[in-house]
């Protein structure tokens, strides 16, 4: 007999896998419609500003889901509903449309997201979140690299209409599965106040910063090199998230283990390693060559290692120092690097690529780096002198 929490963990898996397939596939979606569909003085800053109109939303949404008392599981329907109607917008001829689309599922999206890290942090075990988080959100990870290469795939073979359509049936079976969610209440596990540490949402900005660099990279990725990096077989996009894939795939099969046997700020140093590593590779890519599809593939592998292990060790480290009270909101701290990124990409990126052009906004960005190597240092200073979160298992 499948038991109460497995029952759990599909639906929750099921439900991510689609909500961020549909989500992530539509930033190399909209950015090649834009593109194509507008003139190229304004298609740039058409891009930006949708990341900046979905974020500013995400952002509302994380600080409504953050204080309303709503069950996990009602917000999470809500959220869903909400992100299949958002795609209607989208079917739009006026950036007008974009705007409204992406502004209402970003909005979504950030209850969302808030909404089902702490379902899955009260489903875990209080000794087992680091793993636990890895299996669950394999589902996240399949649906955040998947979304963008089937997005290519069916841009290419049937144009952008067929791609949102494919999109939306994603959208509507999520509302369908989200239904399948547990009520919180009835399989959560009762955490001791004293196996949590008494932390300010201050002391979790070493790993806001380091989602704010890595978030501003992965924008970059996502809506610039598919429409200035001319692979050879497949589109780059399909490429590089097919990369992600298998070292998301890595991480979460194996590094995970390794990163375990390691004190945090050691273990948090290890993956923005591979963050910046991934830069450099993206910098290095020549404009043509016979292998460089398999140069783009390689590179999404080290940037599923980094991306996929900083987020699993940012879910961990919240969910080991706040108690379960403050813990929405802890999320919410440290997730803001994400939505801060996003702001500034959307008021920047289009006027540097006018004045730098895509190649320059990439050196202009690779300088961030520079501050990876700071933020281990900020973290173990910020928790030294607290007792050592559990985070081996």
């Amino acid at each position: 007999m499948i038991s109460t929490k497995s029952k759990a963990y599909a639906a929750i898996m099921m439900t991510d896998f689609l909500v961020w397939s549909s989500s992530t596939g539509l930033y190399p979606l909209l950015s090649r419609m834009a593109k194509a569909e507008l003139d190229e003085a304004v298609a740039y800053h058409v891009i930006a500003h949708m990341v900046l109109v979905f974020t500013v939303a995400a952002m509302f949404g994380r600080w409504v889901a953050g204080r309303l008392k709503l069950e996990a599981k009602t917000f999470v329907f809500v959220a869903t509903v909400l992100c299949m109607l958002a795609l209607f917008a989208l079917f739009g001829n006026h950036p007008y449309w974009w705007y409204l689309g992406r502004g209402l599922q970003g909005f979504a999206l950030g209850c969302y997201a808030i909404s089902v890290m702490m379902m899955v942090s009260q489903i875990l075990p209080a000794g087992r979140r680091m793993r636990g988080f890895a299996l669950i959100g394999m589902a996240d990870f399949l649906g955040f690299a998947f979304g963008p290469v089937i997005s290519g795939l069916i841009v290419e073979a049937y144009g952008f209409r067929a791609a949102l359509s494919c999109f939306l049936v994603l959208m509507f079976i999520a509302v369908l599965t989200s239904r399948l969610l547990p009520n919180v209440s009835a399989v959560s596990i009762a955490e001791p106040e004293e196996a949590t540490q008494k932390s300010l949402p201050w002391h979790f900005l070493p790993l806001s910063a380091a989602l704010f660099i890595g978030f501003a990279f992965h924008i970059y990725y996502g809506t610039f090199i598919p429409i200035t990096v001319k692979t050879v077989n497949f589109p780059v996009e399909t490429l590089f998230f097919a990369g992600y894939i298998l070292g998301g795939l890595g991480f979460r099969l194996g590094f995970v283990k390794l990163l375990e046997k390691y004190e945090g700020a050691i273990a948090f140093a290890g993956t923005l390693f591979l963050m910046g590593f991934t830069s450099f590779m993206v910098s290095l890519w020549p404009p043509s060559h016979p292998w460089l599809d398999w140069m783009v593939v390689l590179t999404g592998v080290g940037y599923g290692l980094g991306f996929e292990a900083l987020y699993i060790f940012s879910l961990s480290w919240v969910s080991h120092h706040t108690s379960l009270s403050n813990r929405a909101r802890a999320f919410a701290v440290v997730f803001w690097g994400i939505d801060v990124a996003a702001v500034i990409a959307g008021l920047t990126f289009g006027g540097l690529v006018d004045g730098l052009g895509v190649l320059g906004l990439l050196q202009l960005l690779l300088w961030l780096n520079l501050a990876f190597v700071a933020l281990p240092f900020a973290l173990h200073a910020l928790f030294r002198r607290r007792p050592k979160a559990q985070l081996n298992l």
